[in-house]
């Protein structure tokens, strides 16, 4: 039997499902340049890697801070 998800957890899949359907459902109804359009549909991915990125090396840097107090 799979372990059972937090609600905190389910919660922000369906937000993040909702959003991701709603965007993917915006872009495919413009009609924009194919270049332009590649481009804005991969702008979530981008910002989603730099905030993963920022927040991962805040984490890090905690890590070793702590790690050299011990």
């Amino acid at each position: 039997m799979p372990p059972m998800l937090k609600p905190k957890k389910i919660a922000s899949i369906v937000l993040f499902a909702t959003l991701g359907a709603g965007y993917f459902s915006t872009f495919s109804n413009l009609e924009i340049n194919f270049f332009a359009r590649n481009y804005l549909i991969l702008v979530p991915v981008q910002l989603g890697v730099l905030i993963y990125l920022f927040g991962w090396r805040r984490t890090s840097t905690n890590a070793v801070v702590e790690t050299e107090e011990n």
